[in-house]
């Protein structure tokens, strides 16, 4: 983990209990799990500020366990398209839980841009 004075971090803990762990595909999906670490300085007196650096995290951790998903869903399917092609055909799923989209809105379809 970066010893960076930032006040909150995300990353991958692996089955020893390390943070920071580096997410290494090399030998399939690695089995590892994702936590937050919060400082004192991320918490703040007002609580809709504490909430909001709680929430920016958490969707840290939602992108790392999509990740997590993904990885699984490629290696359950043999490979057989190759990861990159995986990726193409979960792309409209990563386009409909962007930040500020609503599903069911004709922009995440691709139509009405």
């Amino acid at each position: 983990m970066s010893t960076s004075d930032e006040p909150r971090h995300t990353g991958w803990v692996d089955k020893s209990g390390a943070f920071g762990t580096p997410l290494d595909l090399s030998k399939g999906v690695p089995n590892v799990t994702v936590a937050v670490i919060l400082s004192p300085n991320a918490l703040h007196a007002e609580k809709a500020l504490s909430l909001r650096s709680i929430r920016h995290e958490m969707v840290h951790v939602r992108h790392k366990l999509k990740v997590l998903d993904v990885l699984r869903t490629w290696r359950a399917s043999g490979r057989k398209s190759g990861f990159g092609g995986l990726v193409q055909g979960l792309r409209q799923e990563v386009e409909d839980v962007r930040p500020g989209r609503r599903l069911g809105q004709q922009g995440c379809q691709g139509r009405g841009r």
